[in-house]
């Protein structure tokens, strides 16, 4: 289930959009299991947009308030960090792309 759960939380931010959208490579996932439990992600992933209430995530999740509102203010609380990491993450993995690129492109003139 775990890793199901993480794979749902990419499309989950996919659809959602936002800085960084999430990537389908190992290290995205390596990085979701390191800063959500399985539990936080699942919350996560339940959380619909705009206002809602604990109690009505609760119910749709089949699960108690208290446990619903205590993965939402974790997965939230995350969140800002979590932006910023994997905002990072896309720049460093792109400006490796480039180079290589520009590697590969620089070899092939040479040629």
């Amino acid at each position: 289930m775990s890793q199901e759960v993480y794979k749902e939380l990419l499309e989950v931010m996919k659809k959602r959009g936002g800085g960084y959208a999430g990537m389908d490579i190992p290290e995205f996932f390596e990085m979701v299991e390191e800063m959500f439990t399985p539990e936080e992600a699942e919350v996560n992933n339940a959380m619909p947009r705009g206002p809602f209430t604990a109690k009505d995530m609760a119910e749709q999740m089949g699960r108690d308030a208290f446990g619903v509102k205590r993965g939402a203010l974790a997965a939230r609380s995350d969140q800002v960090l979590c932006d910023q990491v994997l905002n990072a993450i896309a720049t460093q993995l792109m400006a490796s792309s480039i180079r290589k690129n520009n590697v590969i492109t620089l070899a092939a003139s040479l040629s």
